[in-house]
């Protein structure tokens, strides 16, 4: 099992930016931890977020299988990624946005 969170982290950026280019996207992937446990990976706005996000967010979690699934066969101890893109999942979700009340 290989303990090195910093490798960890440069193989799951690596291995984003690899299946991002074969969509002809280039761009870097910013990478990080705060725990340890976690690996955030931020994808920056580009002309594709609609498609890199896709329905409901199902690519993004997809993307998220795949690299973890890719850490986990390189036996690295730390296999949880959160992928986000253009910070998708820090913007409030439509539903729970409250209507003014009229009247």
């Amino acid at each position: 099992m290989n303990n090195d969170v910093e490798a960890a982290i440069q193989y799951a950026k690596k291995y984003l930016e690899d299946l991002l280019s074969f969509y002809g996207l280039n761009t870097d992937v910013y990478a990080t931890t705060e725990d340890n446990e976690v690996i955030e990976l931020n994808i920056p706005s580009t002309h594709l977020n609609g498609f890199l996000i896709g329905q409901r967010g199902e690519t993004m979690r997809s993307m998220q299988f795949l690299v973890s699934s890719a850490l986990k066969n390189q036996n690295y101890a730390v296999c949880r990624v959160n992928v986000d893109v253009a910070e998708y999942k820090n913007s409030a979700p439509i539903g729970s946005r409250r209507l003014p009340k009229s009247g």
